[in-house]
């Protein structure tokens, strides 16, 4: 019973867990209410959890908006049209709940496939900015949608997570308030973190085996030939 409730034990580190991920939800959620710094804030979730995944967490307040700051114009770069796509689902979710007949089959079956695609893609945009230092913005998209397509079902996996919350509050608006301001972004990040943390393994430089379906892709972004740099 004693080890449960030591510093080092199960019930210590869960509840640690928590509080921080009930920490970083109000921070991303402020950080986002500009709206056009919500992809930088999303970023920023990203990398703190990834650093609690890999328990190279510390000052995860200074660690947030250390990683705000340094990508605060890719942020915004790839954030801008995945808000205008967002704007566009709610819109079209919002026709038909209400409007159904406006909108006909055909058009609803190409919105939400292409919407598709692009959540499998969006998945992993934001996790390669928090990690890889590319050249160009276009780099991370085109990378997030080769990973999508090499790790099918972890990006499944992933979207189902990010989608969940936004399932959850379409359904329960009143009910699930309080859950997504508590821990309604954190968590879902800090999951996915654990999903991509292998696959960053196998990407950074440092490791010398580096798998076939992912050496083409760090060739294509780096004129070099070498592994992406990662960003501190």
């Amino acid at each position: 019973m004693r080890s449960i409730f030591s510093i080092d034990g199960p019930l210590y580190k869960f509840f640690g867990t928590f509080a921080n991920l009930v920490i970083l939800n109000l921070i991303a959620i402020l950080c986002c209410l500009p709206l056009i710094t919500a992809g930088a804030s999303l970023t920023a979730l990203h990398y703190v959890t990834f650093k609690m995944v890999r328990n190279e967490d510390d000052h995860i307040v200074r660690q947030f908006f250390k990683a705000f700051k340094d990508n605060i114009k890719q942020g915004i770069l790839l954030w801008i049209p995945l808000l205008l796509l967002l704007m566009a689902l709610v819109f079209d979710a919002w026709l038909l709940r209400y409007a159904p007949d406006t909108v006909p089959k055909v058009f609803q079956f190409v919105f939400f496939a292409g919407l598709f695609v692009i959540l499998l893609v969006a998945v992993w945009v934001f996790p390669l900015l928090m990690h890889f230092a590319y050249p160009r913005t276009t780099d991370y998209i085109r990378n997030g949608f080769l990973l999508s397509l090499s790790h099918l079902p972890r990006t499944l996996l992933m979207a189902a997570i990010t989608v969940a919350p936004l399932f959850f509050a379409y359904v329960e608006p009143f009910r699930s308030a309080i859950w997504l301001l508590a821990i309604g972004l954190s968590l879902p990040v800090w999951l996915k973190s654990w999903l991509y943390n292998s696959v960053f393994k196998k990407l950074e430089p440092e490791e010398e085996e580096e798998s076939e379906e992912v050496a083409p892709l760090l060739q294509e972004t780096d004129p070099e030939g070498t592994a992406p740099e990662t960003q501190e």
